[in-house]
C-alpha cells in the first residue's frame, strides 16, 4: 500500500490544490482540468472548508484512488459550500470518495451544503465508494448533505442525492462502508431528484454501529436505506432511527430488491411518510426473490397524506422476517405475489392496520404475552398464533370486518368483535379458519349500538366458521351497566355452502351473573366514601381545641386547626380517600364557678379530598358548621357536647372493562349530635390517666342522581350510632404542657343503607350495613406557646376492621383574649 506522500504526489500531478493537516488529505479535484476557480481551501486546527459553488466540473472533498490510503487519528470538520455548478449530468459532487482505496477517519463532521438555491442537474453523494474502495468513519460523526438536485440523467432516470453509497463498477470488488456508533446523517433535497440515506448496491456492504440517526427528505421518491443486486447488504446496530419523508412521491424507510439484504438490531425505529395522499409510503419494502429484510424488534410507522400506508410491503418473492422482539407497527401489511412475512412479537407489542396476503404469498404472525393487534379492515393471513394476546376487530368504523386465517393456534388469546344484535344477518365481525383450529381462543363481544353488553337478542349469531376442528372457542363475560352477562358458545354443522368449512361457532345463550359491574361497584363505593368521611370528621375534644385546662382566665378564645387523613375500606365496594380538613372556631366562657368552667362556641370547617376507586378516581369535599358546649370540672372531669351539620359533595370518573367512561356526582347532608365525657386522674410524678366515653348519634341523608351511562341512583339515608370507650395516658410537662398516648375502641351500632339503581331496562337494589367495630390508637401533645396561645397536635391510625384509617395527623392553635 502506498504512503501518504504518494497521495500528495498524485494530487500535485493532477494539478489539484491540496493541503495536509493532522494526517488528513483534503482535495478538490477537477476533471480534465484543475479547479482553478476554487477560492478557498483552508485547514486550521482540524477544520477545512472548500468553496465549490462556482466549479463547472466534479467536486470531491476527500478523495483517494489507486490503492491510496488516507488516515486521520483526530476529529475533523469539513465544510463544502455548494455543489458543482454544471449542466452536465455526467458530473458528480461527492463529499468523500474512495475508489480502489481506503479512507479511515476517526471522527468527522461534514457539511456538504448548497445554499444558493440553484437547481443542479447532477448526482450528489455524501460518501461514495466502489471498485474495492473502503471508507471507515468512527464514532460520533455527523454528515449533512443539503441542496437542490433535480432533472434526469443520460439514461432518462432521475438524478439522485445520497448520503452514503457503496457499489461496484463491474471491474473490481464492490465497495465497503463501515461506520461506528452514534452517526447522525441528514440528507435534504429541495429538488425533484430521488433522495437516499444509505444505499448499498451490487454486492456492496454498509454497516453502521449503534445509535444511528438518519433523516431523509425530498421532493420526489425517497429511501431511508436501500440494498439491491448481488446480495448487497446494509446492517444497522441497536437503537437506530430511520426517517424518510417525501413531499410529492413515494417514501420508503427500508427497501431491498433483487437479492438485496437488510438487518436491523433491536430497538430499530422506521418512520416513512408521503405528504401527498395520492402517493404511498412503506416502512419496509422487499421486492424480488432472495431479497430479505430482517428485524429484531422495531417501531415502524408508514403514512400517506396523514393516513395509514404500508408498514410492511412485499412482492415478487421478497421476504420480511421479524424475529422475536418488541414491535410497535402502525400501518398495513401487504404481502403480494410470492412474498413472505414472518413476524413474532414479544410481550407488550402493538400492531395497528389490516393484513392482506395473496394466494401465492405467506404471512405468519405470532402474538405473544399481552401483545395487541388493532385490526382496521378485512384481513387474511396464513398462520395466526394468538397466545395470551388480543386481536381487536372493533376499530373499523363500525363496518363489520372479516379475519381469514389458514391456521389459528394459541391459548387464552382474545378476539374482540363488533356485533349488532338488532340485525338477523350480516350482523357481526366474522372469523374464518380455512384449515385448522387448535388451542382455545376467547371471543369478546362489543355491541355497536351501545347496548352494554349484548343481550338475548344476540343469541344465534354465528361468530366463527372453521374447517378442521381441533380447538375451541369460548366467550368473555360482558360487562353491562348493572349486570355482567355470561355468554355460552357452541358449535354446529356449518351453514356455509362453499364446501370449505365444517363447523359454525355461534352464541347459544346469555345469562346474568352475580358480580358487581364497574358502575355498581363505584356507585356503592362512593356512597361508602361519603359516609365514612362524614363519620371520621366527628372527633374528640382534645383534637379539636387542645387542653382547655391550660386555658387561663380569659373569657374568649379563637382556634384554628389543620388535619390530613387517609381512610379506606377493604373488601366489597372498596375505596380510598385522602383529604385535608380546615377548621376555624370561636368560643366564649359563659359560666365560671369554683365547680366548672363552661365554654360555648361555634366552628366552620371545609374538607378537600381526592378519592380512588377500583377503576378510576374522583374528588370529594364537605362544608360543615358546628356548635359546642364544653364544661371543664374542677375535679378533672369534662363534658363536651357538639351539634354539627355537614354537606358533602362527591364526583367520580371511572372506566369499565370496555374502556367506557362513567361519571357521576351527588351530595349528602348529615347531622350529628355527640356527647363526650372523661375524667383526668392524677398519678405520680406528673403522670395521669384519663378514661373517656363518647356517643354520637347521626343521620346522613341520601340523594338521587343519574350517572353518565344512564343509571338512575337513589340512596337511602343512613342512621348512625357510634360508641367509643378509651383512655389517654400522659405526663404533664411543666405547668402548661402534656404529652400523651391514646387508645380507643369504637363500634357503629347503626349504618344500615339501601341503594336502588335502574338503567332503563333492569334494576337492582343493594342493602347492607356499615356496623363495625374497630380500634384506634395514637400519640399527641398540647402545650402553651405563649401567655395567650396554645398549640396542640396528634397522630393516630386504626386497625381491626374493613374500615381503615391509615393515618391522620392533626395540628391546631388556640388564642385567648
Amino acid at each position: 500500500m502506498k504512503r501518504k506522500k504518494d497521495v500528495i504526489k498524485k494530487a500535485v500531478l493532477a494539478s489539484v490544490l491540496a493541503m495536509s493537516l493532522n494526517n488528513v488529505v483534503w482535495a478538490a479535484e477537477g476533471v480534465n482540468q484543475p479547479f482553478s476557480t476554487v477560492s478557498e481551501l483552508e485547514a486550521l486546527g482540524g477544520i477545512a472548508s472548500i468553496d465549490s459553488s462556482s466549479i463547472s466540473h466534479v467536486t470531491k472533498g476527500i478523495y483517494a484512488s489507486g490503492n491510496d490510503f488516507i488516515y486521520n487519528s483526530g476529529a475533523i470538520k469539513l465544510d463544502i459550500n455548494g455543489f458543482a455548478n454544471s449542466t452536465n449530468s455526467g458530473y458528480d459532487s461527492i463529499g468523500i470518495f474512495g475508489y480502489n482505496s481506503t479512507i479511515d477517519l476517526k471522527q468527522i463532521e461534514m457539511n456538504f451544503i448548497d445554499t444558493s438555491g440553484t437547481v443542479h442537474n447532477l448526482d450528489v453523494y455524501g460518501i461514495k465508494t466502489y471498485a474495492s474502495g473502503v471508507v471507515k468513519i468512527g464514532d460520533d460523526s455527523k454528515i449533512t448533505v443539503s441542496g437542490n438536485v433535480s432533472g434526469l440523467d443520460s439514461n432518462n432516470q432521475p438524478n439522485v442525492m445520497k448520503g452514503m453509497y457503496a457499489g461496484d463498477n463491474a471491474t473490481m470488488d464492490s465497495g465497503i462502508i463501515e461506520v461506528g456508533d452514534n452517526l447522525e446523517l441528514n440528507v435534504i433535497n429541495a429538488g425533484t431528484g430521488w433522495t437516499y440515506g444509505i444505499d448499498s448496491y451490487d454486492g456492496a456492504t454498509i454497516s453502521v454501529g449503534d445509535g444511528l440517526r438518519l433523516f431523509v427528505t425530498g421532493g420526489k421518491d425517497t429511501r431511508g436505506v436501500e440494498g439491491g443486486f448481488n446480495d448487497a447488504k446494509v446492517t444497522l446496530g441497536e437503537n437506530a432511527s430511520i426517517t424518510a419523508n417525501s413531499r410529492d412521491g413515494v417514501a420508503l424507510g427500508v427497501y431491498v430488491f433483487n437479492t438485496g439484504k437488510f438487518e436491523g438490531a433491536k430497538d430499530l425505529t422506521i418512520i416513512a411518510s408521503a405528504d401527498d395522499g395520492n402517493r404511498w409510503a412503506a416502512g419496509v419494502l422487499a421486492q424480488g426473490a432472495g431479497s430479505e429484510a430482517v428485524l429484531n424488534g422495531a417501531v415502524i410507522s408508514a403514512t400517506e397524506g396523514g393516513t395509514a400506508s404500508y408498514a410492511i410491503y412485499t412482492y415478487n418473492d421478497g421476504s420480511v422476517v421479524g424475529n422475536a422482539g418488541k414491535y410497535n407497527i402502525y400501518g398495513n401489511i401487504l404481502n403480494n405475489s410470492g412474498g413472505t412475512v414472518d413476524l413474532t412479537t414479544n410481550s407488550g407489542s402493538f400492531i395497528e392496520g389490516w393484513v392482506s396476503t395473496a394466494s401465492t404469498a405467506e404471512t405468519n404472525i405470532s402474538l405473544e404475552e399481552a401483545s395487541y393487534w388493532k385490526v382496521t379492515g378485512d384481513s387474511n393471513l396464513t398462520h395466526l398464533h394468538n397466545d395470551n394476546s388480543i386481536v381487536d376487530m372493533t376499530h373499523d368504523s363500525n363496518i363489520f370486518s372479516t379475519l381469514t386465517v389458514e391456521n389459528l393456534s394459541g391459548e387464552n388469546g382474545v378476539i374482540e368483535m363488533d356485533i349488532d344484535a338488532s340485525q338477523n344477518s350480516l350482523n357481526s365481525d366474522k372469523l374464518y379458519v380455512t384449515d385448522t383450529l387448535t388451542g382455545t381462543q376467547y371471543i369478546d363481544l362489543y355491541e355497536v349500538n351501545g347496548y352494554t353488553p349484548v343481550g338475548e337478542e344476540g343469541v344465534g349469531t354465528v361468530l366463527a366458521t372453521v374447517n378442521n376442528h381441533n380447538g375451541s372457542f369460548a366467550a368473555v363475560d360482558g360487562e353491562g351497566t348493572l349486570y355482567w352477562k355470561r355468554y355460552e358458545l357452541d358449535h354446529q354443522d356449518t351453514a356455509d355452502t362453499s364446501g370449505n368449512y365444517t363447523k359454525d361457532w355461534y352464541l347459544k345463550q346469555v345469562t346474568n351473573i352475580d358480580q358487581p359491574t364497574t358502575s355498581t361497584d363505584t356507585i356503592l363505593a362512593a356512597n361508602a366514601l361519603n359516609y365514612h368521611t362524614w363519620r371520621t370528621e366527628n372527633d374528640k375534644l382534645l383534637q379539636r381545641m387542645g387542653e382547655l385546662r391550660h386555658n387561663g382566665e380569659e373569657a374568649q378564645g379563637a382556634w384554628f386547626r389543620l388535619r390530613g387523613t387517609k381512610i379506606g375500606r377493604d373488601g366489597k365496594f372498596d375505596f380510598e380517600n385522602k383529604y385535608t380538613s380546615y377548621e376555624l372556631g370561636y368560643d366564649t366562657i359563659t359560666k365560671n364557678t369554683d365547680d366548672k368552667i363552661r365554654y360555648q362556641g361555634a366552628a366552620v370547617s371545609y374538607v378537600d379530598g381526592d378519592s380512588s376507586y377500583n377503576r378510576g378516581s374522583g374528588d370529594n369535599s364537605s362544608k360543615a358548621i358546628s356548635f359546642y358546649n364544653t364544661e371543664i370540672g374542677s375535679k378533672g372531669h369534662y363534658l363536651d357536647v357538639v351539634f354539627k351539620v355537614s354537606n358533602l359533595e362527591n364526583d367520580f370518573k371511572v372506566y369499565d372493562t370496555k374502556n367506557n367512561k362513567i361519571t357521576g356526582d351527588f351530595n349528602n347532608t348529615g347531622v350529628s349530635l355527640s356527647a363526650e365525657y372523661g375524667r383526668k386522674n392524677v398519678l405520680h410524678n406528673g403522670w395521669y390517666i384519663e378514661p373517656q366515653a363518647q356517643f354520637t348519634l347521626g343521620y346522613l341523608g341520601g340523594d338521587s342522581y343519574t350517572t353518565s351511562n344512564g343509571i338512575e341512583v337513589s340512596q337511602s339515608g343512613i342512621k348512625s350510632a357510634v360508641g367509643r370507650i378509651g383512655f389517654n395516658i400522659g405526663k404533664e410537662v411543666g405547668s402548661k404542657g402534656v404529652v400523651y398516648a391514646k387508645a380507643n375502641l369504637l363500634h357503629e351500632f347503626g349504618g344500615g343503607y339501601d341503594v336502588t339503581m335502574y338503567d332503563g331496562r333492569d334494576g337492582v337494589k343493594v342493602g347492607d350495613t356499615f356496623n363495625d367495630t374497630w380500634f384506634e390508637y395514637g400519640v399527641g401533645a398540647a402545650f402553651a406557646a405563649g401567655k395567650n396561645s396554645h398549640v396542640y397536635l396528634d397522630v393516630e391510625r386504626s386497625s381491626g376492621s374493613d374500615f381503615t384509617k391509615d393515618w391522620q395527623w392533626n395540628i391546631g392553635a388556640r388564642w385567648t383574649f
